[in-house]
């Protein structure tokens, strides 16, 4: 269960909340204002080579705008429920 230890705090609680629902980078800024924007971006990165994370980008018919949703993967998924099952063991 090493590799449940790999991701930080922050990584942890940014794919929780990208679990929940399809996510825009300003939902993610608001959520983690606390955060520093590094440290926020760092995480999205990370969270992004572990494919954990992955996004994609739409078009708002009404404004004609891209806009780019993150959202966990399904190993995105997995990870957290065995961190949750590790959790209430330990």
């Amino acid at each position: 269960m090493e590799e449940l230890h790999k991701l930080s705090l922050i990584e942890r609680k940014v794919l929780q909340f990208c679990a929940r629902r399809k996510v825009t980078k300003e939902q993610l800024t608001m959520k983690f204002k606390n955060i520093p924007k590094l440290h926020r971006e760092r995480a999205i990165d990370q969270l992004q080579r572990y494919h954990f994370i992955d996004l994609i980008k739409v078009v708002n018919p009404e404004t004609n705008r891209p806009r780019t949703l993150y959202f966990a993967t399904d190993s995105g998924r997995k990870f957290l429920q065995q961190f949750e099952e590790w959790l209430s063991h330990n």
